[in-house]
């Protein structure tokens, strides 16, 4: 079929043969190059802001994190297994502001007290335990802040006592 001024026309088989087709409306199209370069421009923009805004938050001085790390502590953490064939404890020393002590992961146990204000235990993690019973006794003793800490509680198991202890008796 031909056009109005010479030019083909395709046509769909429902349409009846001599309708009338309004004309498309002209569409512009933005080259490639420029929309290629406003994104990159917009995400470099977004990741220097990201950038900056990261490394002003670290490197301020009393940054909440820097100021719970320091806090001084001297704990002395024991764990005991009552009822398994090893009647001994297990004990370690955590020194906070700066991290140090006898404590394998001191810095981790440190930030967790620092973020916890002290306090030995936390709400449970999210994870799952099982349910064998293989009972833990968690003692902490020593001072946090100045403070006096005097703590000790009985958990079913090591799963549970970590859950509500976090890295402070990972030893």
């Amino acid at each position: 079929m031909r056009g109005t001024e010479g030019e083909s026309v395709e046509r769909s088989p429902w349409e009846p043969l001599g309708a009338a087709r309004a004309p498309e409306p002209a569409r512009f199209v933005e080259p490639a190059v420029k929309t290629t370069t406003k994104i990159t421009a917009t995400l470099l923009a977004l990741g220097v802001s990201a950038v900056l805004a990261g490394t002003a938050q670290a490197s301020g001085p009393g940054t909440p994190d820097q100021a719970r790390a320091a806090t001084p502590a001297d704990l002395r953490l024991t764990l005991t297994h009552p009822q398994g064939d090893a009647s001994g404890a297990r004990t370690t020393t955590l020194k906070c502001g700066p991290a140090g002590g006898t404590h394998p992961a001191a810095r981790a146990a440190c930030a967790e007290l620092g973020a916890r204000h002290g306090a030995i235990e936390q709400d449970p993690a999210g994870g799952v335990c099982t349910m064998i019973y293989a009972p833990v006794v968690a003692e902490a003793t020593g001072t946090y802040d100045g403070r006096p800490v005097s703590f000790k509680k009985k958990y079913g198991n090591d799963c549970e006592m970590h859950q509500h202890t976090g890295a402070l008796f990972e030893f």
